[in-house]
């Protein structure tokens, strides 16, 4: 404490960074897969709100339990 700050030199050291070349890890953390409850909140047959008693989640999209049926023979999918 008796010669002060004046006789202290401090000496920096350059440290090296080495960036990561793998970009699927950087794209994996970040591109999520889309769930329930961040999907829109509406059917994609009918349009309508659909409500989460009556919603069937599936291929990322929403639907409602009577629009989610066959394309060929209309039956009801569960």
């Amino acid at each position: 404490f008796e010669k002060g700050a004046e006789d202290t030199t401090i000496e920096r050291e350059k440290v090296e960074i080495e960036r990561s070349a793998d970009m699927q890890k950087v794209k994996a953390a970040f591109n999520r897969d889309v769930t329930a409850d961040e999907a829109p909140k509406d059917c994609v047959v009918c349009g309508k709100s659909v409500y989460p008693v009556e919603r069937v989640f599936a291929n990322k999209q929403l639907y409602h339990n009577q629009c989610f049926k066959c394309a060929k023979c209309e039956k009801k999918l569960t």
